[in-house]
């Protein structure tokens, strides 16, 4: 259990006990603020990433800028077809007033959401329908921009800020309490700061860089790819709003969007436990996207996913006492859908005589363990699809808003599949299969 002292693994850990419970409540009180917050954030994060997707995808090899060092490769393996350019600890995209007031509107969705399905949908369209026509003026001036471009990239660029090194005063005392200590160790603190620093610096000049040289000779394939990837982002990271319909859907529907984002962190931290313990034992689980996640880790992470929703409506009266609209019993849910001459029949009586626990056994119990099964599936899906982002734009999280975990796509990157599946499942259960 050596690994539980890993800084990476406190620094997680710590956020879970803090952040975890405080996130639990808000979202059984206060869904709506919490998903927009988590919305407006997420698309931020998609428009940086989304510039480096274009950079990575339009520029193969991106072009190293004469003045600047490329960024160094984070965990060794390159990029993408082995160019080496490297991986980026997160997005450098610098964030301005447009994209914040642009995912401002997007994040208006989620108040949409709260009005119903029909005024979700419309904003939707509503979205699409904004960002063709932003679209179209963007290509009347792609032009405009590529010469821009290729202005500013024949401009030299200006000298890097050089540091001489750590402070003096800084470098030499180390004040703890009232006793100052001469120590080499708060030099070589600063030292990694700034070195650190600097590196950043130098990896947010190249990438801006490669930016213009993409605008200055690719102007309408850039247009074209910046049009594809936002309303992909958009209709993917809406995927929380789906939490808002599922809640809105009635009692049941509140009650499953609080456990399904409970089910999804235990998911995550079985998963993770899993593969720290075993270590070098552990077999891959998809090494070209994700080198970390392992098979071992995946099951485990699914099994929890099955077991944390029994569990909480065992340990729920409120969830008890929902009318989900099943017999009382397996045996009375599963017998009478047997015609009554056929050996299927005879087949399952036979086999609920021999396990009399079985045949007792609630069947909104079962409906949650297989439920929760599919859930934890599509989030190890849904984390290996933004892991397939994050690695063709080469960067290693997607933000650093939350510590040990990166930002807040690599939080929520399996719910955004989780949640709308879970959404239009329980629409078609309760049309189908639940009694009214």
């Amino acid at each position: 259990m050596s690994f539980l002292l890993e800084r990476s693994v406190m620094k997680r850990g710590f956020s879970i006990l803090t952040i975890g419970p405080t996130v639990a409540y808000v979202t059984a009180h206060h869904k709506v603020p919490l998903v927009w917050l988590v919305t407006f954030l997420a698309m931020i994060e998609w428009t940086a990433m989304k510039r480096h997707l274009k950079v990575a995808l339009l520029l193969q090899p991106p072009p190293i800028s004469s003045s600047t060092s490329p960024p160094v490769s984070h965990s060794g393996s390159g990029g993408e077809g082995g160019n080496g350019v490297g991986e980026y600890p997160f997005p450098v995209a610098k964030t301005n007033a447009f994209v914040v007031v642009k995912s401002a509107l997007c994040s208006l969705v989620v108040v949409a959401a709260a009005w119903g399905h029909s005024s979700f949908h419309l904003a939707m369209g509503i979205y699409f329908l904004f960002w063709v026509i932003l679209t179209l003026s963007f290509k009347n001036k792609a032009e405009v921009d590529a010469d821009r471009a290729r202005k500013r990239i024949a401009t030299p660029p200006p000298p890097t800020r050089r540091s001489d090194g750590p402070s003096e005063k800084v470098a030499s005392k180390l004040v703890v309490g009232r006793t100052t200590t001469t120590t080499t160790d708060a030099a070589a603190a600063v030292a990694t700061t700034t070195t650190s620093t600097r590196l950043r610096e130098q990896m947010s000049v190249a990438f801006h860089r490669d930016e213009l040289h993409l605008i200055a000779t690719q102007p309408t394939t850039d247009v074209f790819l910046s049009f594809a990837l936002e309303y992909f982002g958009f209709v993917w990271i809406t995927g929380m709003s789906h939490a808002i319909l599922l809640a809105k859907s009635g009692p049941r529907g509140d009650w499953l969007a609080n456990v399904i984002l409970i089910s999804n962190w235990a998911n995550d931290i079985a998963a993770l436990i899993t593969g720290k313990s075993l270590k070098n034992r552990t077999t891959p689980l998809y090494p070209r996207i994700s080198p970390n996640k392992s098979r071992e880790g995946a099951i485990a992470g699914v099994i929890a996913n099955a077991i944390v929703p029994v569990l909480m409506y065992v340990a729920s009266p409120f969830a008890q006492s929902l009318d989900w609209g099943l017999p009382p019993t397996m045996a009375a849910w599963i017998l009478p859908t047997f015609p009554q001459h056929a050996t299927s029949s005879s087949l399952g009586a036979m086999v609920f005589g021999a396990i009399p626990m079985l045949g007792e056994l609630s069947p909104v119990v079962v409906v949650l363990a297989v439920f929760g099964m599919i859930l934890g599936v599509l989030g190890v899906i849904g984390d290996l699809l933004e892991s397939l982002f994050k690695r063709t734009a080469r960067i290693k999280d997607t933000g650093a808003l939350i510590p040990g975990h990166g930002g807040i796509l690599d939080r929520v990157d399996g719910l955004l599949v989780v949640y709308p599946f879970a959404q239009w499942s329980l629409f078609l259960f309760e049309k189908y299969v639940f009694r009214s």
